[in-house]
């Protein structure tokens, strides 16, 4: 019985290392990802403040039309602190929440852009001016990187009641 009990123990403390690993492996992806798109963005920050414009205007967002600079510096600014945010462990487990709502956001923001019946921004600015997407190829990398956010946010809320699961077990 023992001998059960231990084997037990083990595989669960394995499986949710794994899922763990897996867990900060996309946590890091992320990191990487925001932080060179804030980059990317920095370079052609001037052409990016056009794009933030032009989605004022998709959006309706008539008051916020003229400030696309200081947006753009907002939006780059906040991009690289939630990139970085990957990389402090302690912060970790709460910036995956952020990138979550950031990502279904955009997942959101480029949808409407998709299907605009007034006409599509041709790049959505995601990378500043070193890779262009199409409307569609933003979307879909959205709806990718906003399922990755999902699994992490799963796999951290999961592990938590494993954990404490497993504390009132032993």
């Amino acid at each position: 019985m023992k001998s059960l009990i231990f084997l037990t123990i083990v595989s669960f403390n394995m499986y949710t290392k794994l899922s763990m690993n897996v867990c900060h492996s996309i946590i890091f992806m992320f990191g990487i990802i925001f932080t060179l798109s804030s980059i990317f963005k920095w370079i052609g920050l001037k052409t990016f403040a056009l794009t933030v414009n032009d989605f004022c205007a998709l959006l309706g967002l008539g008051a916020l039309y003229g400030h696309g600079m200081l947006l753009a510096i907002i939006i780059c600014t906040t991009e690289l602190l939630l990139g970085i945010a990957a990389f402090i462990p302690k912060l970790r487990k709460h910036a995956v929440w952020v990138y979550t709502l950031v990502l279904g956001c955009f997942t959101y923001i480029t949808y409407l852009n998709l299907v605009s019946l007034y006409g599509q921004i041709e790049s959505c600015g995601c990378a500043g001016e070193v890779i262009h997407l199409t409307p569609a190829e933003s979307f879909y990398k959205n709806v990718v990187l906003l399922t990755l956010s999902l699994i992490a946010c799963v796999l951290i809320v999961y592990n938590k009641k494993s954990i404490k699961k497993n504390e009132v077990v032993e």
